[in-house]
This record gives structure tokens, C-alpha cells and sequence, in this order.
């Protein structure tokens, strides 16, 4: 029991921990460029109402990229060993 505590905290703290500091700077760069351009410098384009309503969807798009961001060292860990696997082949030094 104890050691399935000690593996969710670990899940805790690595993964959702993670996420959320990922997210949540993605989601703050991502609301401060569309206010920024279209609230405060008056973009024709866009109302200040559509730029209010894609911060506030930016959470979404900031957890999906944070999600893609943190999930990108587990595929590279996957894909080594078949490179290391086909490329060892074409070492110079005999191994």
C-alpha cells in the first residue's frame, strides 16, 4: 500500500505537476499575444470580444500543447534504440 502511495505521488508530481507549470505558461503567452494585439492595439480585424474569448480557450490549447511538449522525450526514448540499432552498423571504428 504504501508503495502505490509513493507511485502516485511520483505520477503527481512528475506528470500533472508538469503539465500544469507547461500549460499555464503556454496558455499566459498565448492570452497575452491575443489581448495583447487585439484589445490594446485596437486590431480592426478582430473585436476585443473574440480576442477575450480565444484567452479564455487557451487553457485548452495550452494543456494539448503542454501534453505534446512533455510526451516528446518519451517517443524520442522509444525511437533510440531502433537508431542506435540500425546506425551502429555504419560506425568506422570496427564495433
Amino acid at each position: 500500500m504504501k508503495m502505490l502511495i509513493m507511485v502516485f505521488r511520483t505520477f503527481l508530481i512528475f506528470f500533472v505537476g508538469g503539465l500544469f507549470m507547461t500549460a499555464a505558461v503556454i496558455s499566459l503567452f498565448l492570452s497575452g499575444g491575443i489581448v495583447w494585439l487585439d484589445c490594446l492595439h485596437d486590431n480592426p480585424n478582430h473585436t476585443c470580444a473574440d480576442a477575450l474569448f480565444f484567452a479564455a480557450v487557451s487553457p485548452l490549447y495550452g494543456v494539448i500543447i503542454g501534453m505534446a511538449v512533455n510526451f516528446m522525450p518519451l517517443w524520442w526514448e522509444l525511437r533510440w534504440p531502433f537508431l542506435v540499432g540500425r546506425f551502429s552498423t555504419m560506425c568506422p571504428c570496427g564495433m
